[in-house]
């Protein structure tokens, strides 16, 4: 692939005052894009998995380190696709054996955990998921998870948990069945055809309660007669509150979702650190995959229209009343791959989100159809 990414992300927010605390807020946090046991087998594929526990499963595809009682978090993940697409090996930044003999086949996983100041953050995101079993097939688009914990006057509380859609196809019978579930609701236990194992949406979600931690995963998948035991899209965040606190001067962003162009969906998944080489970009129309973007970030709008790069761009007018929370221009250059981003957070639910890429052999932009833009380092 001769694709050239150059991805620039404007990371910067106020610092906010130092306050101190006799005993720090601390966090944990892990997100893993997909983890399990499949067919009995042992560890077989492990692709930027960094979860030791995650590890001694069959599979484990873009996963964080687990963090426990850190003062500060960041870490991401990420792995174009799984398996790699036959004779096409070179298109896939990360390839691997199909290990699991096509009973998997998976695209733009991205997993994240920032953490800081009040708040411990922590989403994962896939693209395009199936599982091919006996008689049934299960799949999804736009996968997406997250799961937070914060602090309010020193108490915490938790929410997480993104709106999912899964479909069940019946082979047998050739009859299809598409479940969703709302943001922060978990879905009832769904049985598969002829009785093979049941999946859960949204496990663990909740739209806010009293607690200090949460774990909640977009799709579990359990069949036991084939020894299968999947997790998708999985989010962990805890936190232990302060009596205050505030974060550094750091700013990150992560996002994943897509964008429709050109009638199709254009998937991506961004992590950036402020003025640091941290993170990744997925673009997955056309397979690019870019490891450690330098990134800025911007607090106001004000701030974004004077970069210099922000001409460049496709960017939509601010709306009345504005609802900018903050933006991000990636650079990145590294000899085989050129080009920029921009993504631009409008607040929850992320509809009107912002993302665009100008690289060579990638130029796409627009309003999110699906996913998100999130800003860390605010207090």
């Amino acid at each position: 692939m001769t694709a050239t990414l150059l991805l620039t992300a404007a990371l910067w927010l106020p610092a906010g005052s130092t306050i101190s605390a006799s005993t720090p807020t601390t966090f944990s946090a892990q997100a893993t894009a997909l983890k399990g046991n499949v067919l009995n087998l042992p560890p077989l594929v492990s692709i930027d998995c960094k979860d030791s526990a995650a590890q001694s499963s069959t599979i484990c595809l873009a996963a964080t380190q687990s963090f426990s009682g850190a003062t500060e978090i960041n870490d991401e993940a990420s792995v174009l696709c799984y398996p790699a697409p036959p004779g096409q090996t070179a298109n896939c930044a990360v390839t691997a054996p199909d290990a699991t003999s096509g009973l998997l086949a998976l695209n733009v996983l991205h997993a994240s955990v920032v953490s800081r100041g009040d708040t411990s953050r922590a989403e994962a995101y896939v693209a395009q998921f199936q599982l091919n079993l006996p008689g049934a097939t299960i799949s999804a688009t736009a996968l997406r998870t997250t799961a937070e914990a914060k602090c309010t006057n020193g108490v915490p509380s938790v929410k997480g948990g993104e709106s999912t859609t899964v479909t069940i196809n019946d082979t047998t019978l050739g009859v299809s069945q598409t479940i969703q579930v709302a943001p922060g609701t978990q879905s009832d236990t769904i049985q598969l055809p002829g009785g093979l194992g049941y999946i859960v949406l949204n496990e663990g979600a909740s739209s806010g309660r009293p607690g200090s931690e949460i774990t909640v995963s977009a799709l579990h998948v359990v069949v036991p007669t084939l020894g299968i035991d999947v997790f998708v899209a999985q989010a962990h965040a805890d936190i232990a509150c302060a009596t205050s606190g505030c974060p550094g001067k750091n700013a990150f962003v992560t996002s994943g979702g897509y964008i429709d162009w050109n009638g199709d969906k254009a998937h991506f998944a961004v992590a950036g650190r402020n003025l640091t080489a941290w993170g990744h970009v997925l673009y997955g129309p056309t397979k690019l995959h870019v490891k450690d973007p330098m990134s800025n970030v911007y607090d106001t709008r004000a701030g974004l229209l004077t970069d210099p790069d922000y001409s460049r761009f496709h960017a939509p007018p601010a709306p009345t009343p504005d609802t900018f929370q903050g933006a991000a221009i990636l650079t990145f250059n590294d000899g085989t791959a050129t080009g920029h981003v921009l993504v631009i957070d409008m607040g929850e639910p992320g509809r009107s989100d912002f993302f665009e890429i100008q690289a060579t052999g990638a130029s796409a932009w627009g309003t999110f159809a699906g996913g998100n833009v999130q800003m860390h380092g605010k207090c």
